[in-house]
């Protein structure tokens, strides 16, 4: 029966380093999964809607919220229209009034 070989000190620092790399990646993963996005609890809404540059985040808890609600359709210089369904959408889902 033969012995296994021992590895070479380079041999030792590619595996050390490949494993490192491993770890490291999982970290990575596991706490981008876990603190990932917001959350849209009870009172808040969070809608993300796309743009001509780029999307557009819209987010709020309680006065804020609300405020974010009760300003849709009051004025074009606001959201867009496919912004105010959204928000209006999540506001409702949340039990907050839509509009002035």
């Amino acid at each position: 029966m033969l012995a296994p070989r021992r590895l070479s000190r380079r041999e030792r620092w590619i595996v050390r380093g490949v494993v490192s790399a491993a770890v490291a990646l999982v970290l990575v993963v596991g706490v981008s999964i876990a603190l990932g996005g917001h959350k849209s609890s009870a009172g808040c809404i969070d809608v993300t809607s796309p743009g001509f540059i780029g999307s557009q985040e819209i987010s709020g808890c309680g006065s804020r919220a609300r405020a974010i609600c009760q300003s849709l359709g009051a004025s074009r210089d606001g959201y867009s229209r496919g912004q105010d369904q959204a928000i209006a959408a999540a506001c409702r889902k949340q039990g907050i009034r839509v509009g002035g």
